[in-house]
C-alpha cells in the first residue's frame, strides 16, 4: 500500500522541479545529499534539461525511510532515484542518483526552440545611434 503523504512529498517536490523552484527542489535535500546532488550536476553528469513534466514511477515508504523514481521530460528526459528519511515528521532526501544511462538530452532543434528569442535574433542599424553626418 502506497503512503499518500509520502507521495504527496515527491509529487510537490517533482512540481518543484518541473516549475524551475530549484530553492523548493533543493529544500527537500538533508545536507549530505547535498554532497551527492553538487556532484551530479556540477561534475558534469549530464545536461541540465528543462523539465515540463514528471512521471512518478515509483515511491514507497517503510517507517520512516523511503524511495522514490521519478522521470522528467520535456526537451529530452532524465530519472531521479532519491533515497528518503523522515526528519522530525518531515521528508527529506538523504540519498539521490541521476543515472546517465538514463539521461536523454534535447535534439539540436530543441535546444535553438529553447534558447530564448532575444539571443537569436541580431538586429545591426543602418547606422549606429549618434553616426548621423551634419
Amino acid at each position: 500500500m502506497v503512503d499518500e503523504r509520502f507521495l504527496a512529498v515527491v509529487k510537490g517536490q517533482a512540481e518543484a522541479r518541473v516549475e524551475m523552484d530549484m530553492q523548493t527542489f533543493i529544500g527537500f535535500f538533508l545536507p549530505e545529499a547535498m554532497e551527492t546532488i553538487g556532484g551530479q550536476v556540477r561534475g558534469g553528469r549530464g545536461p541540465m534539461i528543462r523539465a515540463e513534466r514528471f512521471d512518478v514511477l515509483e515511491a514507497a515508504s517503510e517507517g520512516d525511510t523511503g524511495h522514490s523514481v521519478v522521470k522528467y521530460s520535456g526537451a529530452g528526459s532524465f530519472v531521479l532515484k532519491q533515497g528518503w528519511r523522515r526528519v522530525n515528521e518531515a521528508w527529506r532526501v538523504v540519498d539521490f542518483e541521476r543515472p546517465p544511462e538514463l539521461v536523454v538530452g534535447p535534439t539540436l532543434l530543441q535546444r535553438i526552440k529553447a534558447f530564448p528569442q532575444r539571443f537569436r535574433t541580431v538586429r545591426m542599424a543602418s547606422r549606429p545611434p549618434g553616426g548621423m553626418r551634419r
